[in-house]
């Protein structure tokens, strides 16, 4: 992915449901504690997660924080948790296409640390089923995509 190209995040605001306030309170503890270096932030989304185990915008905003987390911190065990919250996302919701382009993302960052190549066919793969669920994706998110997948077919 390159610096400037931006991720898809959800808009969804949990604060408008006053029963979604605990969720919410989980996940900014720990975004917070990932912001500031601690790893143990996992543990609060364990604990959003338990409240909503199904939700995909919790699930991709989990994955999201961490993956940030993991590239700075160059911290692979990150990308492995956020690779968990995204298989459960896509087996919850398929045909999201922005968790299949993120998901891409993600495997090329996680063959880039580890040089281990099957991180980058996984990334392919996603990349197509990205393509295959692309309906409703604007020009420019079309055009990374493609570009995505030229990379990989190197």
């Amino acid at each position: 992915m390159f610096k400037d190209e931006k991720l898809y995040i959800p808009q969804k605001n949990y604060l408008k449901n006053p029963q979604n306030l605990p969720i919410e309170e989980y996940l900014l503890q720990g975004e917070m504690a990932l912001l500031q270096g601690d790893f143990q932030g996992v543990e609060f989304f364990k604990k959003a997660n338990q409240l909503s185990p199904d939700n995909p915008d919790l699930l991709y905003r989990e994955a999201l924080i961490l993956y940030e987390y993991g590239i700075q911190y160059s911290c692979f065990p990150a990308f492995i948790v956020a690779a968990k919250f995204l298989k459960k996302l896509v087996r919850i919701q398929p045909g999201f296409f922005h968790a299949y382009l993120f998901y891409g993302h993600l495997c090329v960052e996680m063959c880039k640390m580890t040089d281990q190549y099957n991180y980058f066919q996984n990334a392919y793969q996603y990349y197509k089923k990205a393509l295959a669920s692309a309906q409703g994706a604007t020009n420019s998110e079309l055009a990374v995509l493609h570009w995505d997948i030229a990379v990989v077919e190197m």
